[in-house]
């Protein structure tokens, strides 16, 4: 009788302990997802920052390159939190089940498609020279408007 407690209590503490990892692990994994989303938001408050800047710098012509580079950044920006955000649903979906985890990965495929989308406009950018840069730049400013 004593050998049979003794193991119950043994399976007890076995049971709990693991309990109390996998809620460990749970947590860590909820705190790695909020560490990312706000590495984002930090990166995105100098973009902020200086597009407001921007503003009151409009009377300074900016060189060829330095928009060029500052589009760049705009659209790794936006690539950078789409999968920031593929990565929450994908979490999400785990925990879901049936027609929550088909609307999860619809929105997932859309993210996809913009993303596919961004990574052309940056290869596009890429390969733009000065002649065209005008145009080019004003119909990329309205499609990241949009996004």
């Amino acid at each position: 009788m004593k050998k049979i407690n003794l193991y119950l209590f043994i399976a007890t503490v076995n049971l709990l302990m693991l309990a109390y990892s996998c809620n460990s692990e749970k947590k860590n994994d909820e705190t790695q997802q909020e560490e990312k989303v706000e590495s984002a938001e930090e990166k995105a408050e100098p973009m902020e920052q200086k597009e407001n800047e921007g503003e009151v710098d409009k009377m300074t012509p900016k060189s060829f390159e330095e928009e060029k580079s500052e589009f760049t950044e705009k659209i790794n920006l936006k690539l950078d939190k789409i999968n920031l955000h593929m990565e929450d649903l994908k979490q999400k979906a785990k925990k879901e089940k049936g027609d929550a985890v088909k609307e999860i990965n619809k929105e997932i495929e859309e993210l996809k498609t913009q993303q596919k989308e961004l990574r052309q406009q940056l290869d596009e950018l890429k390969k733009e020279s000065k002649d065209n840069w005008e145009a080019f730049k004003k119909a990329l400013s309205e499609k990241l408007e949009k996004e």
